[in-house]
């Protein structure tokens, strides 16, 4: 953890990124003005999970460690670190990619931020090695604009971990990321994670946070430790942002 002391009079000042066991109900803001805050935070936002429609649309090609190749084409451009974007590329491993020329990130997964590591320009609601291969496995991605709340839902629902042991995957996790136009904040929510399978020696079994453009500027949540469901992490973009804004 990096950490700066800040002494004035009597009064402690700490700054720094929560990572490992330690826990945290908000954070930032980073060098471009973000900032997150959960609903374990009194103060925060509700925990919210959106209810996947009969009008959403099922994300195909998933397996293990890969992306769909089809984009998820957004209904208007969204507003991320200062950039417009107008397509998401949807991943394997619990991360989605408005820097859609991301080929795949896996295990052992970037802390953020990473500039130049295996991906930018992301978004890692619970970037962990997930699996959507094998027999009896029910793990499933859809997509949904609700018009009438001007918002763009990705839901990952009953998606299993990796596992070296047959039938290749173990547990059940089922969250969401949810783009809202009204203020170009971000919400990742989860309704049911099951406990994290430990994979090698990594410190990054799982990555929660979001990472700019440039991958120099981004919000860790958490490095390998899994959030606890029920629960809402908001992210609140500046109030102002400018052209090229990193």
């Amino acid at each position: 953890m990096s950490v700066q002391w800040l002494f004035a009079g009597t009064i402690l000042v700490v700054f720094g990124l929560m990572h490992a066991s330690q826990a945290s109900a908000g954070g930032g803001p980073d060098a471009s003005g973000y900032t997150w805050q959960s609903s374990a935070d009194p103060g925060g936002p509700a925990a919210n999970w959106v209810s996947v429609s009969g009008a959403a649309t099922q994300v195909t090609g998933l397996a293990d460690d890969n992306a769909a190749a089809t984009l998820l084409v957004l209904p208007a451009p969204f507003r991320f670190y200062g950039q417009d974007y107008s397509a998401l590329k949807v991943g394997s491993n619990g991360w989605l990619a408005f820097n859609t020329s991301v080929g795949n990130i896996a295990h052992c997964f970037p802390l953020i931020p990473t500039a130049g590591g295996a991906a930018d320009g992301y978004l890692a609601p619970l970037m962990t090695d997930l699996n959507f291969t094998g027999a009896g496995n029910i793990g499933s991605v859809f997509s949904e604009f609700d018009g009438v709340n001007n918002r763009f839902v990705v839901s990952y629902l009953n998606v299993p971990f990796w596992t070296n042991a047959g039938p290749g995957w173990t547990g059940s996790n089922t969250f969401q990321v949810l783009l809202d136009y009204r203020d170009y904040s971000i919400h990742f929510n989860y309704q049911s994670l099951s406990p994290l399978t430990d994979n090698g020696s990594c410190n990054s079994d799982v990555v929660v946070g979001i990472e700019s453009g440039s991958g120099q500027v981004g919000l860790a949540v958490t490095a390998d430790v899994m959030p606890v469901a029920p629960l809402t992490i908001k992210f609140y973009p500046p109030a102002v942002f400018a052209n090229g804004f990193e």
